[in-house]
């Protein structure tokens, strides 16, 4: 590992092509999606994708670099109408809504990647736009009729807005990416527009850009959904100040860790550790259990992956708090 690890930041912007179901919870037979994709089902996606064109099995190996090559931010809608919007959760004193996390936006020099922070909107709008439903029957195969009791409904995010003049779905994140290198795998080539992984043993490499030019993501996979295409080419953010990419905040690097910093009133933007014994850790909004299922050799999803208790993206901060993204799935912990 090196002795100095030095982050740089990227913007992704993502182009939806087929629906996207996110696990949230199941309310009797329908399913529940997230209105955005969290740091595990992306990561998970780029560890496949990277190990088939590695002409790599061991995913373990590989999904352990990415915990410490990398930094995963949450990807969130962006809405590129009239006025550029990133459309985060936000809880409010009118209740929950959905739109940009900072007040006042600083312009980029060039404009390009800027965010206007004007258009906002409540629960259901924010649903009746983006979010629909589809029933699916489970099918039996000796009779390949419907298996008995196995009807079920499927929430998803379109991949065209719902309305009369439609158009694509886009999600913009970031990530984080330091000069890391173990005994399998290394990092190279940094430059503003793309990086390189290299297989130590083999001697092969992939381009960054190439390979999560494409990715499929989150639930119903069988069925097509989760087909996402970058919208446009990776680009290394400068600033440290995130608000004109439509997050809250600045982030800085500290001890070889990457720290978001944000101010009293601002609204997270990942799950954050609640850490109820810790007295650091103003917050006020909702709590969940952050359960995921991971592969284990019994099969996927046989796994449980238990992060105990987090506040979920749009809880508001009751003073300035340092968050570090953790390396496992991109929740924050509140810094001591």
């Amino acid at each position: 590992m090196a002795d100095n690890l030095f982050w740089h930041l990227y913007l992704l912007e993502y182009r939806l092509k087929t629906p996207l179901h996110i696990g949230r919870k199941k309310v009797l037979n329908l399913l529940l999606t997230r209105e955005y994709i969290p740091a595990k089902p992306f990561r998970g996606a780029l560890v496949a994708k990277f190990a088939r064109d590695l002409g790599s099995r061991n995913y373990d190996a590989i999904g352990n670099f990415f915990k410490k090559a990398m930094r995963f931010g949450y990807f969130y809608i962006l809405d590129k109408g009239k006025n550029v919007s990133l459309l985060a959760p936000k809880f409010t004193n009118e209740g929950l809504k959905f739109g940009m996390l900072v007040n006042d936006v600083k312009t980029s020099s060039s404009g390009e990647n800027s965010c206007s922070n004007k258009k906002e909107y409540y629960y259901n709008e924010f649903a009746k736009k983006y979010i629909t439903s589809q029933a699916f029957a489970a099918i039996d195969p000796n009779s390949l009729g419907t298996e008995e009791g196995m009807l079920h409904e499927v929430e998803f995010i379109s991949p065209y807005t719902l309305e009369e003049k439609s158009k694509p779905v886009l999600f913009r994140g970031l990530i984080w990416v330091s000069n890391f290198s173990d005994g399998n795998f290394c990092i190279e080539d940094i430059n503003e527009n793309d990086f390189t992984i290299r297989d130590k043993h083999k001697n092969t490499s992939v381009n960054f850009s190439q390979v999560a030019g494409s990715l499929q993501i989150g639930g119903e996979r069988k069925y097509g959904f989760g087909l996402f295409e970058l919208y446009k080419s990776i680009k290394e953010v400068k600033s440290n100040d995130l608000s004109s990419l439509g997050f809250s905040g600045f982030w800085e690097e500290r001890d070889c860790e990457v720290y978001v910093n944000l101010k009293e009133n601002s609204h997270i933007w990942s799950h954050a550790k609640c850490g109820f014994e810790s007295s650091n850790l103003k917050i006020k909004g909702e709590i969940e259990p952050f359960i995921g299922r991971d592969w284990s050799p019994k099969g996927a999803g046989r796994k449980l992956n238990d992060s105990g208790f987090c506040w979920v993206p749009g809880s508001v901060l009751e003073m300035g708090t340092s968050f570090k993204i953790s390396n496992e799935l991109g929740l924050w912990e509140a810094a001591e």
